[in-house]
């Protein structure tokens, strides 16, 4: 809620949300970092998310912040999906089994699938060849991309298949 410019308040309620160890403040610090009505990037504050999972030391916390990011790579602002990228990115591991789940919606988000190629984790490679049947022609165009990503040899044969896709 700090206005821009405001960066010494802003880094004092950092220092306090982490020394609070509240359960859910990551969660609740990620709703509104995520949906601010701004046009700015996370920047380093989603350092600052991961930094709250930690200190909050819940098992859960992880899953929780990944949900919500997941959640928001569908939102209709750009800006918003952006943001949720950037912190997925971040999280790593902690948004694979998510962002694999996404890949499987019938309206899920090509987001979804240019993360999993970001974490060149070879655990996506076979949602990332079922995804390329995908109906949605942006969610299969961005699987082979992520699939290039991965550079898993095992994904040449389903990456030549999908050459012949006319979208």
């Amino acid at each position: 809620r700090l206005p821009s410019g405001e960066d010494q308040a802003r880094a004092t309620a950092i220092r306090a949300l982490i020394a609070l160890r509240a359960p859910g403040s990551a969660a609740e610090l990620t709703a509104a970092l995520l949906y601010r009505n701004d046009e700015l990037a996370l920047g380093d504050a989603s350092e600052v998310v991961a930094t709250l999972i930690e200190q909050e030391g819940t098992p859960d916390a992880p899953g929780e912040v990944a949900e919500l990011a997941v959640a928001a790579l569908g939102d209709a602002r750009p800006v918003v999906a952006f943001r949720a990228e950037e912190l997925l990115d971040r999280l790593g591991a902690d948004g694979l089994d998510l962002l694999v789940q996404e890949l499987r919606k019938r309206h899920g988000s090509p987001r979804a699938a240019t993360i999993l190629g970001k974490m060149k984790d070879a655990r996506a490679l076979e949602a990332l060849v079922t995804a390329l049947e995908h109906p949605d022609p942006r969610m299969r165009g961005a699987s082979c991309a992520a699939l290039g990503e991965l550079r898993d040899p095992a994904a040449a044969e389903a990456l030549l298949a999908a050459t012949r896709d006319p979208e």
